[in-house]
């Protein structure tokens, strides 16, 4: 039977919201993603230090779910789980799950053998007819030409299918943090490999809040603009500023703007949320 990883990392009364249960529930995949989540059953990482702080100064706990993407994004659009940490936006998903930014910027970033010259554009992995990694489920390497899925597939996993004999693939892209965590943490193998990231640039990351929670409420969105695409910045509905959501999305961005969110950053890079300190 599949292994279903829980952990209720905090259980407090909800204060005056009328809701039944007191904890925001996250769901994320089995594999992990250090530094932001570690692989289940440990939680720990940059999503549990952020989302937790931010449920907890509304007074709130934070539950997490780990299980296969798929069923947990099952679980996230009925609303039995609140929501998923790093969201891509889809017309789709966009049905059952209301975008707002999750406090963590981010750069996806392409990594090599060092031997590969230099990617500047993202282009060239096409042209130069490569492979890429791509985790299966996943939303990252799809956009290629040529690509190859592959279950549960963690940075170190890539890492290692980049070097075996024969080549099982030629590029692996992801996070650029966690690429550069992991090298970090494993200066051995930092001269066999290059990470290319000039054909991304910084960008906010998202989360998808199930709109079937009963922790979130909706009305309707008077900034939406009809005449421009649907995206994560023009909804046509908006969380009321009452319900559980909008209080946790408030949370974490005050957290962003009073250096919290930094402050953890530092922790687990050693410089803040800032692009060029990313570089």
């Amino acid at each position: 039977m599949q292994k279903i990883w829980v952990v209720a990392l905090m259980l407090a009364l909800a204060a005056g919201t009328g809701n039944a249960r007191s904890v925001i529930r996250m769901g994320y995949a089995p594999e992990g993603h250090i530094p932001i989540i570690s692989e289940a059953p440990d939680n720990s990482g940059l999503y549990q230090d952020v989302f937790l702080a931010a449920a907890e100064k509304i007074g709130y706990g934070l539950e997490i779910t780990r299980m296969p993407k798929r069923r947990i994004l099952n679980l996230v659009e009925s609303g039995e789980l609140d929501f998923y940490p790093g969201f891509s936006y889809t017309a789709a998903r966009a049905q059952w799950a209301f975008y707002f930014k999750n406090g963590l910027v981010e750069s996806n970033a392409a990594v090599t053998l060092a031997a590969e010259p230099e990617i500047t554009d993202r282009e060239e992995i096409n042209a130069r007819g490569y492979v890429v990694l791509v985790p299966l489920g996943g939303e990252y390497g799809k956009e290629f030409t040529l690509y190859y899925e592959f279950p549960r597939l963690s940075v170190e996993k890539a890492m290692e299918m980049l070097q075996t004999t024969p080549k099982r693939g030629d590029v692996f892209v992801y996070r650029k943090s966690s690429l550069a965590y992991y090298l970090k943490r494993n200066p051995a193998e930092a001269p066999l490999f290059r990470i290319h990231s000039r054909p991304w640039s910084h960008e906010s990351m998202y989360l998808g809040f199930s709109k079937n929670s009963p922790l979130a409420e909706f009305e309707v969105n008077l900034d939406f603009d009809p005449s421009l695409p649907e995206s994560e910045t023009n909804q046509p509905e908006r969380l009321l500023p009452s319900c559980v959501a909008a209080q946790f999305m408030t949370a974490i961005d005050e957290m962003g703007n009073n250096g919290e969110i930094d402050a953890l950053y530092i922790r687990y890079y050693g410089k803040t949320r800032d692009g060029t300190d990313l570089d």
